[in-house]
């Protein structure tokens, strides 16, 4: 069996759309996507993926994957650990032409695809390795030393957004609307809480749910949706004390984290913002016709729950406020009564 052979206009036609896409304001995720669609365009494979080291350097992270396989839950690799570890330990490519005579692989499990045959590429940052595009195949033997050359060239065409990509994970704010990430959520409120079980202070947290989100990415486009999430989250801090904080969850919904407030403020506060909303609609340039009401449930911490049920109580008074037609305010019962 031959080698596949991309044809060089095939290869320049795959690099300049792809290059297109980095200028373009989508999700981070939707780019990273675009990288591992873009390889199995360009080479004989049926699963790539783009990984990235974690936080403290020891775990590479799947990033993004296409192909067969791509709905089954990634595996993880450590430093060092099967082909994609070896890489970045070593900084250096794998050609695999069979896995079954290479000690290095290590077969997961449940993983919904074949390997038997292997590029891995580090992508480095200066000499500082942070992740590791591969391209697998079911077959044996079906890549080339060109196609190695292709797919690190890729790689490194790729670095500066899968660096952002990086960076953005870890920080701790969301890139389009500048609120927390929810994966902080519950480590920061667990500080409030201690805080105010400490001072004897009152606490309190609002879920506001966008309504109408949905409707607007199906008749704008992708940037229009994503000037109402930003100029929604401006609006809500505009509208805050400044010892409140917001976090962003999902698509459509953030969390308002109202330190040394009780339910009766945190309720006129919510009642404030979505009056506001309803009064003043969020204007973009172009489409003054928008206009984005939103949802909001209002949760009191009772000073012994834990940060997950509080959210999961004022998670349930926001959509109690979205079935009875949105553009509403539901406070949630006492914890005690849970």
């Amino acid at each position: 069996m031959f080698p596949v052979v991309t044809p060089p206009e095939k290869v320049v036609e795959t690099l300049i759309e792809l290059t297109k896409k980095f200028t373009q304001d989508l999700p981070l995720e939707q780019i990273l996507k675009e990288i591992t669609g873009a390889c199995l365009e360009l080479f004989p494979g049926n699963h790539c993926s783009v990984r990235v080291l974690d936080d403290e350097q020891t775990e590479l992270v799947c990033g993004a994957r296409s192909g067969e396989g791509s709905e089954s839950p990634p595996m993880v690799f450590k430093r060092g650990e099967g082909i994609i570890g070896w890489v970045v330990d070593f900084n250096s490519t794998a050609l695999i032409r069979d896995t079954e005579t290479d000690a290095r692989f290590k077969p997961g499990k449940n993983q919904g695809f074949g390997i038997r045959s292997m590029l891995a590429v580090p992508i480095r940052v200066g000499k500082k390795v942070i992740g590791v595009l591969a391209v697998t195949s079911a077959r044996p033997d079906v890549f080339t030393m060109e196609d190695l050359a292709l797919i690190q060239l890729l790689a490194n065409a790729s670095v500066p957004i899968i660096e952002k990509a990086r960076l953005e994970r870890l920080s701790p704010f969301d890139d389009l609307t500048l609120a927390y990430k929810e994966i902080h959520l519950i480590s920061r409120l667990d500080g409030n809480m201690e805080s105010a079980r400490r001072l004897e202070k009152p606490l309190s947290m609002i879920v506001l749910s966008l309504d109408r989100l949905d409707a607007v990415y199906k008749k704008h486009d992708f940037n229009v949706g994503n000037q109402v999430l930003r100029r929604f989250a401006d609006r809500v801090r505009e509208l805050s004390h400044f010892t409140s904080w917001l976090v962003r969850r999902g698509m459509e919904s953030f969390v308002l984290v109202l330190p040394d407030s009780d339910g009766a403020v945190a309720h006129q506060h919510a009642v404030l913002l979505c009056e506001n909303l309803e009064k003043h609609p969020l204007t973009l340039p172009d489409h003054p016709d928008i206009q984005q009401l939103t949802s909001i449930g209002v949760g009191t911490w009772d000073g012994e729950e834990s940060g997950e049920d509080l959210l999961y109580r004022a998670e349930e008074a926001s959509l109690e406020a979205r079935i009875a037609g949105g553009n509403a305010v539901v406070a949630a019962p006492d914890g005690a009564a849970q």
